[in-house]
């Protein structure tokens, strides 16, 4: 299941993405297609290639890169816990 970014310009490259899918993967198979400012930019045969671009071209702007691929994404998914509040002392210490 395909969710979509909530604002900005990644709900425009989203949104691109979305519509030009079914064409660009059987075009472009394990390949990596970059969006930006809600257009396509191009295919590239990998993610590295694609990174540079993205970097040399729009160093300061979001872009979406997918891999076009019909096998299941995962994205990660990581949670930071907070420290433990440590402002009335540690166990054991002496007060």
């Amino acid at each position: 299941m395909i969710t979509e970014p909530k604002a900005g310009s990644g709900r425009k490259n989203f949104a691109v993405f979305r519509a030009m899918r079914a064409e660009l993967l059987q075009a472009h198979p394990e390949q990596f297609a970059l969006f930006h400012g809600g257009e396509f930019v191009g295919v590239f045969p990998t993610r590295h290639k694609a990174n540079r671009y993205a970097d040399k071209h729009f160093p300061d702007d979001a872009c979406l890169l997918e891999e076009l691929t019909d096998r299941p994404v995962v994205i990660p998914w990581i949670h930071t816990a907070p420290k433990p509040d440590n402002s009335e002392g540690s166990a054991g210490a002496e007060g």
